[in-house]
């Protein structure tokens, strides 16, 4: 057959119904002529159709019995010749008997190897290298060897990225985990700022009558506050939030501005 290819291909697939007809029909006709192999899936429904048994003869006259590939999916190889197991057949007729030059069947018996797809047979894992192996005309073992080669080098490929991974995503647990210690931190350390500005400082400012200031004070102490979402505050966080709009109400009652007084205390 020549240079092993790069890939199997193309692969000609009759997967549709064929015309009620007694010929096989051109476009398949040409498709067999150009194929080099042909694999037969065999169940007992191959084995009862006119077409799958026209196909296997059509391809045998072109080029003889050693290029079909069967593939066992159902039934039961040779089981006609069991009284009461002939539903269970899957070879269909060209395989089990020998076909003439002329199409025809011959009384000899045929002797097809196939892979045997089913799980108590060979399985998808060594079926398909079966029949990739007769294709290639190369030894099964050496099929199943780097068949074997390529999983192992597939694990290590998913290992080496499930690690990468654990790694990142601990790394990124790891941040998350100090940005929210530290967001916890700065955010206890403003609020003590806040305590001091509507406590100590108010003090400080009130008897020299620093309106201006104290207004600052709630002002930024209200700011703070305002950028917190409001569900996420407790007790004391919401208190010295009170606070700071008592201190605006008061300061704007001092100022004789009462709506905005008023609108504070309300709040």
């Amino acid at each position: 057959m020549g240079a092993t290819p790069e890939r199997i291909a193309p692969i000609f697939r009759d997967r549709h119904e064929l015309a009620a007809s007694a010929d096989l029909g051109s476009t398949i006709r040409e498709a067999l002529r150009q194929s080099r192999y042909l694999i037969v899936l065999c169940s007992p429904a191959a084995a009862q159709s006119k077409w799958v048994e026209q196909e296997i003869r059509e391809f045998e006259i072109l080029y003889g019995e050693d290029r079909i590939l069967p593939a066992i999916l159902d039934g039961e190889p040779f089981a006609s010749d069991i009284p009461g197991e002939e539903p269970r057949e899957c070879f269909p007729e060209s395989l089990r008997f020998k076909v003439e030059a002329d199409g025809s069947l011959s009384s000899e018996r045929a002797e097809p190897i196939a892979a045997d797809l089913r799980e108590e047979g060979d399985g998808w894992r060594i079926g398909p290298l079966k029949l990739i192996a007769g294709i290639l005309d190369v030894g099964l073992d050496d099929l199943v060897q780097r068949e074997q080669a390529r999983r192992q080098r597939r694990l290590k490929w998913i290992t080496a990225a499930s690690l990468a991974g654990m790694i990142f995503t601990s790394g990124m647990a790891t941040w998350a985990f100090d940005s929210r210690n530290t967001a916890r931190e700065e955010r206890r350390e403003a609020e003590g700022l806040v305590s001091f500005m509507l406590g100590d400082l108010r003090e400080e400012l009130e008897p020299i009558g620093r309106l201006d200031a104290l207004d600052k004070v709630g002002e930024r102490a209200l700011a703070y506050f305002e950028r917190q979402e409001k569900k996420e505050l407790g007790d004391e966080q919401l208190a010295q939030r009170s606070k700071a709009l008592a201190l605006l109400g008061e300061i704007a009652r001092a100022r004789g501005d009462l709506q905005s007084a008023g609108a504070r205390y309300r709040e």
